[in-house]
């Protein structure tokens, strides 16, 4: 089961184990800073401009006496991350100043985390075109091409409609759907948005599946409210 990521599980009666990808809506912004300490020499303080995206950049850092970072350069990484990346390794500061400086080189991480949805830059979405049944049998999947995104507004979003919702589909034997309900909702315009994207889809069987099979399959869609982060690594 392939899930989409565009920047589970509940006690109703089906069991979701799968691999996941996500869809992203929103914005990068202000990020916040963990540290992974390998070898417990990293910078004691600094601040980092918003990326806004996902990836690792490596740069090559020269310390000074001071403790400061004199030097920088990217090494590798994406194009477009290297500038947040260069700017913030300069504000870096180590308490352990060196005698003379050193060189050294580190890596910066940029990813997203699930927040408070008041304070959320980004909407991600994990789901998948297909319907399974009580046993978490796939019995039926998009046919065609796959549809666009699900929607996920940035009004929605920041006033808390973060969670799982869970319908119910049931399919004619042409593939196309019979009805389709909410069993557990999150908003009434989030609701009435996924139920209105599934309706016009028209889904491929698995073979010999019979129509009372298809009366009652499900589809479940996660909204997370997330927060860009960025962790700080020594390159060993």
């Amino acid at each position: 089961m392939n899930w989409r990521r565009h920047t589970l599980l509940i006690a109703i009666p089906v069991l979701f184990l799968c691999n996941i990808a996500t869809a992203q809506t929103g914005n990068g912004a202000n990020a916040e800073y963990q540290e992974i300490h390998p070898d417990q020499d990293l910078p004691k303080t600094f601040v980092c401009p918003p990326a806004g995206s996902f990836g690792d950049v490596s740069l090559h850092i020269v310390v000074d006496t001071k403790g400061n970072v004199s030097e920088v350069k990217a090494l590798n990484g994406p194009e477009k991350l290297i500038p947040s990346a260069e700017a913030c390794a300069r504000t870096w500061k180590y308490d352990h100043a060196p005698a003379a400086p050193v060189t050294k080189d580190v890596l910066i991480r940029y990813d997203f985390r699930d927040c408070r949805a008041a304070e959320s830059q980004r909407g991600e979405l994990q789901y998948s075109w297909s319907l399974r049944d009580r046993n978490n049998l796939a019995l039926a999947s998009v046919d065609g091409e796959e549809p666009p995104p699900l929607p996920y507004p940035e009004d929605e979003r920041k006033a808390g409609a973060v969670g799982r919702m869970f319908l119910s589909v049931s399919l004619n034997m042409d593939g196309t759907v019979k009805d389709v309900h909410v069993l557990q909702g999150l908003t009434p315009k989030l609701n009435d948005a996924v139920m209105g994207r599934l309706r016009p889809l028209k889904f491929k069987l698995l073979e010999g599946v019979s129509e009372l099979q298809l009366q009652q399959l499900f589809f479940q869609v996660n909204f997370h409210a997330t927060c860009p982060v960025q962790t700080v690594m020594n390159i060993e």
